[in-house]
C-alpha cells in the first residue's frame, strides 16, 4: 500500500561529504601529514597501523588507499572550508549555535513527527552533527555572498504567487487500517471493536500489513491520491472517533479508522516570505559559487603536504 510520504526539504542545499568517516580519517592524516612535512631534517617515519598474519600495514599504505578512493574529493572540502572560514574571518561575518537551530526548526517542520525527521536523515546517511555542519556552511556563504545577488522584493512575490501550490497542505487524514482476506473475518474484527476492544491490538493479531501491523495498524497521514479509490472515498468520508467502516480493495477487506483529520490550508506570504527570499538567495549563490571560490583560491597560498 502507498503511504503518503513528505519530500526531502529543498530550499536548502546541504553540501555533505560522500563519507564522513572518510573525511574525519583523512583529516587526521593530513594534519599529521604537515606537522611531520615540517620537521623536513626527520627521516621518515613508517608507521604500523595494523599486523595481518604477522604482516604489517603501514600508514602510508592506508594514506594512499583513501587518496585512491575518494580522498582527493575530501582534501579539496577541506581546503574549500578553510577558505570559506578565513575569508568569513576577515569580514567578520560569523554563524551562532542559535542561528542553526533556527534554520534546523524550519527544516524540521517538513516532517510530522522528530521520529520521521531522524528516520530521514538516516536513510540519507545524515546524522545531527553533520546536517549542522552543512547549515552552517550554508549560512556562511549565504552571508558572505549574498551582497553579490540581486533578489529583489517582486522577485519574493512573484515566486510566491507563482507556486501557491508549494506553500499550501492539503486535506489529510491519519488512518489505521486492519487488511484481512475476507469479508467474513472483516465483519468479526469489526464486532470485536464494537465490544471494546483494542484496534491496535487487533491489528497486530489479524492485519496482513507488515507495514502497519507493527504500529497498531496506523498508516501516517494520507493525502488524496495515495489509496486506490474504494478506499480513499471510504477513509475521507470518515471523521475521528467514527466507528471503524469496513472497504473492500485489491488487496483484501480493511477495516478503517481515522484518529485525525487535517483541513486544507494555504501558507500566507508572510509565513513564507523569509523561505522564499532565502530559497532565491540560494540559487543566484550556486551560480557565484565557482568563479568565487577561484578567485579565493588564485589568491591563497596552498601547499600540499605529502604523507610520512
Amino acid at each position: 500500500m502507498k503511504r503518503a510520504v513528505k519530500p526531502w526539504y529543498r530550499s536548502y542545499r546541504l553540501w555533505m561529504f560522500s563519507c564522513l568517516a572518510l573525511f574525519l580519517l583523512l583529516l587526521l592524516l593530513l594534519m599529521t601529514a604537515f606537522m611531520n612535512g615540517r620537521e623536513s631534517n626527520k627521516k621518515p617515519v613508517h608507521e604500523t597501523i595494523a599486523i595481518v598474519n604477522g604482516i604489517e600495514i603501514e600508514k602510508n599504505r592506508l594514506y594512499d588507499m583513501l587518496m585512491d578512493t575518494g580522498g582527493k574529493q575530501a582534501l579539496e572540502k577541506v581546503i574549500v572550508d578553510e577558505l570559506i572560514a578565513q575569508e568569513a574571518s576577515k569580514l567578520k561575518i560569523t554563524v551562532t549555535e542559535e542561528d542553526i537551530d533556527r534554520q534546523l526548526d524550519i527544516l524540521k517542520r517538513e516532517y510530522d513527527s522528530p521520529e520521521e525527521y531522524r528516520a530521514k536523515l538516516a536513510e540519507d546517511g545524515f546524522t545531527d552533527r553533520s546536517v549542522r555542519a552543512q547549515i552552517r556552511s550554508q549560512l556562511l556563504l549565504r552571508r558572505l555572498l549574498s551582497d553579490k545577488t540581486d533578489v529583489t522584493e517582486a522577485d519574493v512575490r512573484n515566486y510566491y504567487d507563482q507556486n501557491k501550490a508549494l506553500w499550501s497542505e492539503p486535506e489529510a487524514i491519519r488512518v489505521s487500517h486492519i487488511l484481512v482476506q475476507s469479508k467474513e473475518q472483516a465483519e468479526e474484527i469489526s464486532a470485536k471493536l464494537k465490544k471494546g476492544e483494542d484496534f491496535a491490538k487487533l491489528a497486530v493479531q489479524f492485519s496482513l500489513d507488515p507495514g502497519a501491523k507493527s504500529n497498531g495498524g496506523d498508516l501516517g497521514f494520507i493525502e488524496r491520491g495515495y489509496l486506490e479509490q474504494s478506499l480513499e472515498d471510504a477513509a475521507f468520508a470518515l471523521q475521528p472517533g467514527e466507528q471503524a467502516h469496513i472497504a473492500e480493495s485489491s488487496q483484501g477487506f480493511h477495516i478503517l479508522k481515522v484518529t485525525e483529520r487535517q483541513e486544507a490550508a494555504a501558507a500566507t506570504f508572510n509565513e513564507r516570505e523569509e523561505q522564499i527570499r532565502n530559497e532565491l538567495i540560494d540559487s543566484e549563490i550556486y551560480d557565484l559559487l565557482g568563479p568565487w571560490l577561484e578567485e579565493l583560491r588564485a589568491e591563497a597560498s596552498i601547499e600540499l603536504m605529502q604523507a610520512q
